[in-house]
């Protein structure tokens, strides 16, 4: 299995709506953006080539950190949720 591109948590200011609309456009993984008095602005997870592409199309990007420090999930299946859940429901309930 190939290894994915390393990517991290940034910001993306864009220098006006019309810009902001324009990096929403491209194929990035990119969370809600905003218009505000303190910028044109969108958070995203998006890798360093990416990054340097949006730089030299003229946004600022603000890199928070890596990506790697919120892959710690795992997929589980239905009967290990509903468990889990069931045990969690059953600790509240007796907490009242």
């Amino acid at each position: 299995m190939a290894e994915l591109p390393k990517r991290f948590f940034v910001t993306i200011e864009a220098p006006d709506a019309q810009r902001l609309r324009d990096v929403l456009a491209r194929d990035l993984d990119l969370f809600a953006a905003r218009s505000d008095d303190k910028g044109n602005r969108v958070d995203g997870l998006i890798t360093l080539a990416d990054a340097e592409k949006l730089v030299e199309a003229g946004y600022r990007v603000q890199i928070s950190q890596s990506g790697d420090v919120r892959r710690g999930h795992r997929f589980i299946g239905a009967d290990e949720w509903m468990r889990d859940t069931r045990s969690e429901l059953e600790r509240q309930r007796k907490k009242r």
